[in-house]
Parts: C-alpha cells; structure tokens; sequence
C-alpha cells in the first residue's frame, strides 16, 4: 500500500489519536503563577492518518490481534474499543504533514520495540502513541 501511495505521490495531511479515554489533571504552580496539565491517555487506542488523496490510514497494535492496519475512504472515526462496545474518541490531532518515508522510517524503528505485558515490555497502547508523536513532531 505504502509503494502504491509513494508511486502516486500521495503524502499525509496530519494524524489523529484515538482512544477510549484521556484523564487530564490540571495543577497550579504558585512559583510561576501558572497552570499545567498533564494528559494521560488510558484504554485501547489507535492511530489514524489522513492521505492526501485517498482516504485514511487506521493502525492499531492490540494484544488478542497483534498489528492492525485498514485502509478506509470515509471520515467516520469510530473505531471500536477492546470490549466491542466502546468508541474510541478523538484524543489529539496534527495537522503536521508529512511523507510516506516519514511512515515508513517511523513504523522501522517501532518495529524493534518489545510489546507486552511481561517485565521490561511496552505496553501495547505506547504503539499508537509514539507513532502519533513521532509523526507528530510533538509530544501528546
């Protein structure tokens, strides 16, 4: 998929993060008289990149089925949460543009992380997330 779009000369337009919930805790600095906010995003979750020119692009690393990817034409982001009944929802979003050999080299070097739940494992949401701010160029 990924030769076909570079041969058409498709690019990304942004990215978006999905996932069951984000938990924000905002605190106050009186040193600096300052808020912050810390985001947290908890659940199952996903990557969704929008093309160019045709459509967008979900990616997903889950537990029960390993690497998911599907390649979608319309806009309706509701991707379903490990349970069957959750939507994921919007939790951040890029419109950073970037190429197909950004994807590629970003999805290369998460390919060497040890995903799981075992001691000295990632867990299987980090996928999404550090893909989302790699591409991103930000943190979430």
């Amino acid at each position: 998929l990924l030769k076909g779009w570079e041969r058409l000369g498709v690019s990304f337009s942004g990215a978006i993060l999905q996932a069951e919930h984000k938990e924000t805790v905002k605190e106050y600095d009186m040193n600096h008289d300052a808020w912050t906010a810390t985001d947290t995003i908890l659940g199952e979750n996903q990557l969704v990149i929008k093309t160019t020119g045709d459509g967008l692009l979900t990616l997903r690393l889950c537990e029960s089925a390993g690497f998911k990817w599907e390649h979608i034409g319309t806009y309706r982001l509701g991707g379903k949460g490990k349970d069957g009944q959750s939507t994921l929802k919007v939790v951040d979003s890029s419109t950073k543009g970037f190429a197909v050999d950004d994807l590629r080299y970003a999805l290369e070097q998460l390919r060497y992380v040890k995903y799981g739940k075992a001691s000295g494992c990632i867990s299987y949401q980090e996928f999404a997330l550090r893909l989302f701010e790699t591409l991103a160029g930000r943190p979430c």
